[in-house]
């Protein structure tokens, strides 16, 4: 995939996204959408741009948000292509010849190296970009959700709150558990580069995949009556694991289709308003198996498995 280093983009054959094991990536643009007209940056139709990424479980979390939402209309979006190549995502155009005409790049690094010139870093999905500065507003994947949360909520109806101020602490602790037992777990199998490094990891994704299986087996959603961000997050993790983690990332002794809590949970999520619309299994599978070609290097897709919650 390459990446940028002090803002020189260094293409897919020098370094190719976790060649080197697991490698967490990088949030730093940190600006924050607030309702109201003295903020820096308030909460405008049209002025900002959500950059999404078919595949990308993290692109997802947000594009579901958005969807769910209703803010198609207030808060557009473009998209990158699923794989990703020398020049790391590519800008999905309809005219190849010429940059994506809202943000004027074709790469997505290149919103980076302007944005901050002395960026080092993978050029990551999902992004905020303001349309007024032509500069990347956020790629931090909380902070987008947090603004979609709330932020717009002028410009919509819709106003179920997934990060009640009641249970930010609680969402917060469990989505920093999702991510150890279950997110990260899965990568690091999948890009660990020993046997005890996957050994470690997988054990760790068995015992997070039985915790989760065993609290919903119980409970509609992991915390209380309604979901929230964390429901999210296990989501487009779990959505993923049989059709590309097991046969990627070699997470072989678990498939969520044999786990009925968890089963039930991915399509309890995936029948929300709008959440279909943001899950293309095809291009979640070409975003993974010819993407990561230090993994699977011939880039050969797999013909994707029957889910019974698709």
């Amino acid at each position: 995939m390459g990446q940028l280093v002090a803002g020189k983009w260094i293409g897919g054959t020098q370094k190719q996204i976790g060649s080197g094991g697991w490698e967490p990536r990088q949030e730093g643009f940190r600006g924050m959408v607030r309702a109201g007209g003295d903020s820096p940056n308030p909460a405008e139709a049209n002025r900002y741009l959500l950059v999404e990424c078919p595949g990308c479980p993290l692109a997802q979390r947000v594009s579901m948000l958005h969807r769910f939402k209703g803010l198609q209309k207030v808060v557009p979006t473009v998209s990158v292509l699923p794989e990703m190549g020398e020049n790391g995502r590519e800008f999905s155009r309809v005219d190849v010849h010429n940059p994506e005409p809202l943000t004027g790049y074709f790469y997505l690094y290149e919103a980076y190296a302007v944005s901050d010139p002395s960026y080092t870093g993978r050029a990551s999905t999902p992004v905020l970009f303001d349309l007024k500065t032509r500069r990347i507003l956020s790629n931090n994947t909380r902070d987008i959700f947090d603004m979609f949360n709330s932020a717009f909520d002028a410009f919509t109806d819709v106003r179920e709150d997934f990060l009640p101020a009641s249970q930010r602490g609680e969402i917060t602790k469990l989505i920093d558990e999702i991510y150890i037992k279950i997110t990260s777990a899965v990568y690091k199998c999948g890009f660990g580069r020993s046997q005890a490094v996957y050994d470690e990891n997988l054990a760790i994704l068995e015992r997070g995949l039985d915790q989760f299986e065993s609290q919903l087996a119980d409970s509609r959603w992991l915390l209380g009556d309604s979901p929230t961000e964390a429901d999210f997050m296990l989501y487009t993790s779990l959505a993923r694991f049989d059709a590309i983690y097991i046969p990627l990332f070699r997470t072989v002794t678990r498939r969520i289709e044999e786990m009925p809590a968890l089963t039930a949970f991915v399509r309890r999520v995936h029948q929300l308003r709008g959440v279909a619309e943001t899950f293309d299994l095809r291009s979640c599978m070409e975003h993974y198996f010819r993407s990561h070609l230090h993994i699977n290097p011939t880039g050969v897709v797999p013909a994707a498995p029957h889910l019974s919650w698709l």
